[in-house]
């Protein structure tokens, strides 16, 4: 490939005897309808910062996703809300006057407040403004939503200059307002840049308005919305909250291949009929970059008003919780399913697959969920990505590759302006070596050995005088991956007074 932009590359490449994959610990990222929300990916560390952004439960899947990932030991989420056209921000035009220091004049609105997003829920905002000091026009902001306080900001000022610049402080990404920003009009910000000053008349209770929710979201609407989580550094999860609509979920199959370090969990088919999940199937791009699970669960519903409520939702959330968990336990090598791989809330499957359609959709790349309440519970029981019959159609395998390669990119960042001779291709390969054995005696390798296990090459042999005038640093490596047992074959016979009679199982 050419190369242009200085910086680390990473290649896959087919090895002899060897197959090079690999992965990095990865936490999830969500993208789904709400009826409230920011459009670009914001990160949350629990359910309750994510409430405080999106609201309360409401019927969207969205929410129940998000929800499920934090109960099943989901630690961080990006989550992206997803908008039609004609969505709007509710706003509010705050009125006041502005001037010379001698003499204000000119009434005029100084200041627009508006929702943090678009949509309806915007028009249940109102804010209050008192005023605190006149010649420097400094003032408290006080916010409501559905008619309780939930905010208050003090001291503001509209002067750019001053600490509390009423921009810098209501729009701060990290202990900024979660319901409103704040913009200052450009006429005042000239005046007050000349020295003016500003005066608000007391304002008690002024509702935002205007907010629309727009049209449900087009195919294009959910690519913006993919497309958006290039902002966010992987690698990463990525759930569409309830999107099963073929195009959409190939627009993230592809996006992620494309990246390289993007996983994606794909809701299965709403319908409880596994063949027609089964008939689906050969329609997703055959990449090694996401898996499919069936069927919907019956999970405990928190939104419920009554005692015991419960609803049916896809599994993908809680199951992003079991891959986190499971990472951190285990490592990215161990598949995220079997007996230890429990859906917690779960109470039962929506549809429960026989032994025959269970094998039928393990061979069609379909993840199972099983049923066994006496013993485990729900339990994810597949293992498989969309890519078939290469060794990158099992899930550990794709997401090691994607570990190594993250972290060999980040180990050799180092090496990026320096010079270009035998120090440097040791100090590569000594980093690599030290990965890769990092990942062996963790298990992530086959091997009694190191040797056995991978190999790292960074020396004359691939970097020779061409590539060096090229700018070029070569770093070959392989490794023999794990491979997860998928089937367990138990052979047992009768045996007595040295006669043994074989009995098939």
């Amino acid at each position: 490939m050419p190369y242009s932009r200085p910086g680390v590359y990473v290649e896959e490449r087919a090895l002899p005897n060897v197959v090079a994959y690999g992965t990095r610990v990865a936490v999830a990222n969500f993208i789904g309808v709400s009826d409230r929300g920011p459009t670009t990916p914001e990160r949350f560390d629990s359910w309750g910062t994510f409430v405080n952004n999106f609201g309360g439960f409401t019927n969207s899947e969205l929410h129940h996703a998000v929800y499920h990932y934090f109960a099943n030991g989901g630690r961080v989420a990006h989550v992206t809300r997803v908008v039609g056209s004609g969505a709007l921000a509710s706003t509010v035009a705050i009125p006041g006057s502005y001037g010379a220091l001698t003499a204000s004049t000119g009434a005029a609105n100084l200041l627009t407040i508006s929702a943090q997003n678009p949509g309806v829920w915007g028009n249940s905002v109102t804010v209050s403004l008192t005023q605190l000091l006149a010649a420097t026009g400094t003032f408290d902001l006080t916010v409501y939503y559905q008619n309780n306080q939930v905010e208050v900001f003090r001291s503001l000022s509209v002067k750019a200059t001053d600490p509390r610049y009423v921009e810098s402080v209501v729009n701060s990404a990290s202990q900024g307002s979660a319901y409103i920003s704040a913009s200052v009009l450009a006429a005042a910000k000239t005046m007050l840049a000349g020295g003016g000053d500003a005066k608000f008349n007391a304002l008690t209770g002024a509702p935002l308005a205007a907010g629309a929710a727009g049209s449900a979201p087009a195919d294009g609407d959910w690519t913006t919305a993919i497309n958006a989580q290039s902002s966010v550094e992987g690698p990463f999860l990525l759930n569409l909250a309830g999107m099963t609509t073929l195009a959409n979920v190939n627009t993230a199959l592809n996006y992620a291949a494309q990246r390289l370090d993007t996983f994606v969990i794909i809701d299965a088919d709403a319908a409880s009929s596994a063949a027609k999940n089964i008939g689906t199937i050969p329609q997703y791009t055959k990449l090694s970059f996401g898996a499919v699970y069936y069927p919907r669960v019956v999970m405990n519903d928190p939104s419920s008003t009554s005692q015991g409520g419960t609803r049916i939702s896809q599994p993908s959330g809680a199951i992003m919780g079991i891959y986190v968990t499971t990472d951190a336990t285990r490592g990215v090598f161990k598949a995220p399913a079997g007996v230890s791989a429990v859906v917690g809330g779960a109470l039962a499957l929506e549809h429960r697959p026989t032994n025959a359609e269970m094998g039928s959709l393990n061979d069609s790349h379909i993840n199972c969920l099983k049923s066994d309440l006496n013993v485990n519970g729900i339990t994810v029981w597949g293992a498989r990505t969309l890519k078939m019959d290469t060794l990158d159609g099992y899930i550990p395998v794709r997401r090691s590759l994607i570990y190594l390669k993250q972290a060999l990119e980040d180990a050799c960042a180092f090496a990026v302006f320096e010079p270009n001779d035998a120090r440097l291709w040791d100090q590569v390969q000594n980093r690599a070596n030290k990965i890769l054995t990092d990942f062996w005696n963790a298990g992530g390798l086959k091997g009694l050995s190191a040797k056995q296990a991978f190999y790292a090459t960074c020396d004359a042999s691939n970097n020779t005088d061409t590539t060096i005038s090229a700018g070029e640093v070569h770093l070959e490596v392989g490794v023999a991956l794990q491979v997860p047992a998928e089937f367990v074959i138990i052979q047992i016979g009768l045996w007595a007074g040295g006669t043994v009679t074989n009995e098939l199982l």
